[in-house]
């Protein structure tokens, strides 16, 4: 089951402890026994590209194709986006493993900018290169 919108947001935000203005979003989160597990918010969206934060609860009971499905379908058939982009801190080598298997591509990397003092790797998802939808 899929919960959209603001519970989703305020899932995500409280997760990772985020104190950032992420201005218009959407949030999608997978719920599984009645609690959520995991939530993708998109935002900041310009016309072609929109930002995508994932996060969940640490579990691989959150993950499954129906909801890769879900978000990549949102961005890219309802929100009308040309591309998905995300950031990865360098240190977060799981979720650049994650990242890469759905078929994100590395784009660049911010020397310095990540909350810890290490790197940042920014992905990227063309509708034309995503095989989720």
């Amino acid at each position: 089951m899929f919960v959209i919108g603001r519970p989703a947001v305020d899932w995500l935000r409280q997760k990772e402890n985020l104190h950032i203005d992420l201005g218009e979003c959407e949030g999608i989160a997978r719920v599984v026994d009645g609690q959520i597990v995991a939530s993708v918010v998109f935002h900041w969206f310009n016309g072609v590209n929109i930002w995508m934060h994932v996060s969940s609860d640490g579990t691989r009971r959150w993950c499954n194709r129906a909801y890769i499905r879900e978000t990549f379908n949102y961005a890219f058939n309802t929100a009308g986006c040309k591309r998905v982009s995300g950031m990865v801190d360098a240190s977060n080598l799981a979720a650049q493993r994650f990242d890469e298997k759905l078929g994100f591509e590395r784009e660049a990397v911010l020397t310095g900018a990540a909350r810890d003092g290490g790197d940042v790797i920014i992905y990227r998802m063309t509708r034309e290169n995503c095989r989720w939808v």
